[in-house]
């Protein structure tokens, strides 16, 4: 990711590795510029994209026309550019009143992942966010006697191959409240999700999310799975308030 402005004085470079089909190396550099020198557009114009909307990629920015704007605000935009996983470069510059967002998408931003499933189908628990969700209170005693001795089945090289592995995941899911998988199932796939409980605690389900791991880096699984852990935590105060309730 570059990132270069006309409005701004660069301060420092550095180079980013980005590991995707093919490496790619990508240099940013992030700009300063005095509070006391604030820039104010009356337009902005975003370039380059094909696949991506331009407003939402305005919908990124916390700029807006008429208003000041400093540094801090360009970075900000620029990380949460970066963090969607779509563009290998960003420019910002500004023409007169108008602020220019030069972006390039990846070239598999139109990748098309097909993740097939029918209501009632059997998936593994010990590879999938939402499996391991309802696994979360399980500690490795309680795991051997679900899943026995012999190693778990792979599915993809970051699939969990020992009950020992499954049950440290467990412990980092009861944690942070949440659970991660991290293409285990399906390739370029990743999937963060909660559990859903009854009013005595009890896991009897979850809800997540799922993409495909270039717009979903993992840098995004605290956010997400924050969402994910509040909207579960919902659900359960929903369903006992209708117990109560009844």
């Amino acid at each position: 990711m570059k990132v270069t402005s006309r409005i701004l004085s660069v301060v420092f470079a550095a180079a980013l590795y980005v590991g995707l089909s093919v490496p790619v190396a990508t240099v940013f550099a992030l700009a300063a510029v005095s509070t006391s020198h604030a820039a104010v557009v009356s337009n902005i114009e975003v370039r380059g994209n094909h696949r991506v909307d331009s407003a939402t990629i305005r919908n990124y920015l916390s700029i807006k026309p008429g208003k000041p704007f400093s540094s801090g605000d360009i970075d900000a935009a620029v990380k949460r550019l970066f963090s969607t996983g779509l563009f290998s470069d960003v420019q910002i510059n500004q023409a007169g009143g108008t602020l220019i967002i030069q972006v390039s998408e990846y070239a598999t931003v139109n990748q098309v992942i097909v993740i097939s499933g029918q209501t009632g189908e059997m998936v593994p628990l010990y590879c999938t966010a939402h499996g391991k969700a309802l696994l979360t209170d399980m500690e490795e005693p309680e795991l051997r006697r679900l899943f026995g001795q012999a190693a778990l089945r792979r599915h993809t090289k970051q699939t969990l191959r020992s009950i020992g592995e499954l049950a440290e995941d467990c412990a980092q899911a009861r944690a942070r409240g949440f659970a991660t998988d991290d293409s285990e199932l399906q390739e370029g796939v990743r999937c963060v999700a909660a559990p859903i409980r009854a009013h005595d605690g009890t896991v009897i389900g979850s809800i997540g999310i799922s993409a495909p791991s270039l717009r979903f880096p993992k840098e995004r699984y605290k956010n997400c799975g924050a969402e994910v852990a509040d909207t579960a935590g919902r659900i359960t105060a929903e369903l006992a308030a209708q117990i109560t309730a009844s």
